[in-house]
């Protein structure tokens, strides 16, 4: 028997943990987007709620930190997305009449495809940094296909969720069916 506890940690490893953080953050993202054909608030909701944290930690260490901070650039810009996004929504309920509904669509797309994998990026970057530490462009490109492999797949799944589920395992679970989900004749 292998103690594992000796074993230095490999660069499979970190490809490994980073391939499975990320997945369990995209797929229902995706399943949801392909079942019922938007992102729930609750996704958007968590993005925001992780991308708040990051970012007021963030802007924390900048002003404490004599060497480079975790988050800069680029991160400070996918942190404030969701936040946009949920203003941007609330003026348009106080203001029906308003151009933000474009703004909005713009914003939640941005903040799926744009912000999510930059938190994920960041919150991994801060709390395991050796698992970001991949060598060489065929990890990194490794990552970036099983990354696309997991969202399309999950979408696919989500549309066509009939395949796998029924409508009974939808409301079991305390979700309502899709409109496409399987119902079994009596």
């Amino acid at each position: 028997m292998v103690d594992v506890s000796e074993q230095k940690p490999t660069q499979g490893r970190h490809l490994l943990v980073a391939c499975v953080l990320i997945a369990l953050e995209v797929w229902p993202v995706g399943f949801n987007l392909g079942a019922y054909g938007t992102v729930f608030w609750s996704d958007l909701f968590e993005i925001w709620v992780v991308s708040m944290v990051t970012l007021l930690a963030g802007l924390y260490l900048i002003q404490t930190s004599a060497t480079r901070p975790p988050i800069h650039g680029m991160d400070l810009v996918a942190m404030l997305l969701p936040s946009l996004w949920f203003v941007s929504q609330a003026i348009d309920r106080i203001y029906p009449a308003g151009p933000l509904s474009a703004v909005q669509t713009v914003l939640e797309i941005l903040t799926v495809i744009f912000a999510l994998p930059i938190v994920i990026g960041v919150v991994m970057r801060v709390t395991m940094p050796e698992t970001l530490q991949l060598r060489g462009l065929r990890q990194n490109a490794v990552l970036i296909a099983i990354t696309l492999a997991v969202c399309g797949g999950s979408y696919l799944i989500g549309i066509r969720n009939d395949l796998l589920f029924t409508c009974e395992d939808f409301k079991v679970s305390g979700d309502d069916p899709p409109a496409n989900c399987f119902n079994p004749p009596q």
